[in-house]
């Protein structure tokens, strides 16, 4: 959803001074009195507009919001003060004060659709949903054609759990707005949560194409191809996203995972690796190296490595075993007795029936 554009804050000076008789002096000094006074508080008035501008523009927002509500006070029903306020509350984070800031311009000016969509913005960011699903369809209301009101309440809607009405806003906003890449997206997602994969893919497409830059639309998209049983397509989409997100460990141990099923290990070592460069105690990645070096024979490198998988999980029984195997083939006898003691230990404590048959049978090897 794009960000709020800053409303601006025009000011109306106020009317003229009605004619009055030249003959009523006691009445001339009080217009005139009247009128000075006007005189001053529009220019206190915009002399605050104009510094918090100036804020505004330096990135000071608490300095502008500061002069802005002393403006208010000056001016209380001008709500552009308030949609100002509003939006620089957004900025800073606080969407509490936003929403009520966006409320007072709402009562002053309740047929203004933009204000209406700040509030609807603000209680959404609350996690206020109801309230913001009714600002968001008084936005409709007053601006049918506003594709992102349509977005928003497909958003909220959707975390209601109302899938067909947020299906249907969606649908609405790409009406209005048919290259909307967002509103594929969300109706991309809702779809595959239904376990439409197919349509889902359709849909996850068009918004990739309209924004190849988005890595959640492509995460949604793997997950999808995943769900049709298209490793290859699933595969290529995850290493879209890698190069969009080299930080997310978790994709590339997807992509490790993938690789490791067509035994493509070269590759798949590589992923694991990067995985483990993003978040060095992720222990899948650091099993599935170890059982790739071993599988290669390679085996004081597999050694290593599940030696380091066992300081990341000293309680798990497979790593002991595994680095049973590796001893054992390196011909490190004692040693590897005892790994394949402490993997029976491990798997007895949690009742892993399979584990610890395989650990007693590895140490059978050993009896004389």
């Amino acid at each position: 959803m794009q960000k709020l554009r800053l409303l601006g804050i025009s000011l109306v000076l106020l009317g003229s001074i009605a004619a009055l008789s030249p003959t009523v002096a006691t009445a001339e000094i009080l217009a005139k009195q009247e009128n000075n006074s006007k005189l001053a508080t529009n220019q206190q008035l915009n002399k605050l507009l104009e510094q918090g501008r100036k804020l505004v523009d330096a990135g000071n927002w608490s300095g502008a919001i500061a002069l802005y509500q002393k403006a208010a006070k000056l001016e209380k029903n001008n709500p552009r003060i308030y949609s100002g306020i509003g939006y620089l509350q957004g900025l800073k984070g606080d969407f509490s004060a936003a929403a009520v800031a966006y409320r007072q311009a709402v009562a002053l000016e309740p047929e203004n659709p933009e204000f209406q969509y700040a509030l609807a913005y603000s209680l959404g960011k609350l996690g206020e949903n109801d309230g913001a699903a009714q600002a968001y369809r008084r936005t409709i209301e007053l601006d049918e054609n506003n594709p992102n009101a349509h977005l928003g309440l497909g958003v909220i809607m959707l975390r209601q759990g109302n899938y067909n009405g947020a299906i249907a806003a969606y649908e609405q906003a790409l009406v209005f707005d048919p290259d909307n890449a967002s509103a594929y997206g969300f109706l991309g997602e809702i779809l595959l949560r239904q376990g439409r994969s197919l349509e889902a893919i359709s849909v996850l497409q068009k918004s990739a194409k309209i924004d190849p830059n988005n890595s959640s639309v492509l995460l949604s998209l793997a997950d999808a191809w995943g769900k049709q049983g298209n490793d290859t397509a699933q595969l290529l989409t995850l290493q879209q996203v890698a190069v969009l997100e080299p930080g997310n460990a978790k994709v590339h141990l997807v992509i490790g995972n993938l690789l490791l099923e067509v035994q493509d290990l070269d590759n798949a070592l590589l992923a694991y690796e990067r995985a483990l460069t993003v978040q060095p105690n992720l222990v899948t990645a650091q099993e599935a190296i170890g059982n790739i070096l071993l599988a290669r024979g390679e085996i004081k490198p597999a050694i290593r490595a599940y030696k380091r998988l066992i300081v990341l999980a000293p309680q798990n029984g497979n790593a002991y075993y595994s680095l049973g195997v590796a001893l054992q083939q390196q011909q490190q006898v004692a040693d590897a007795i005892a790994a394949f003691s402490r993997a029976r230990e491990l798997y007895k404590q949690r009742g892993q029936v399979e584990g610890l048959q395989k650990a007693e049978a590895a140490l059978k090897q050993f009896q004389p």
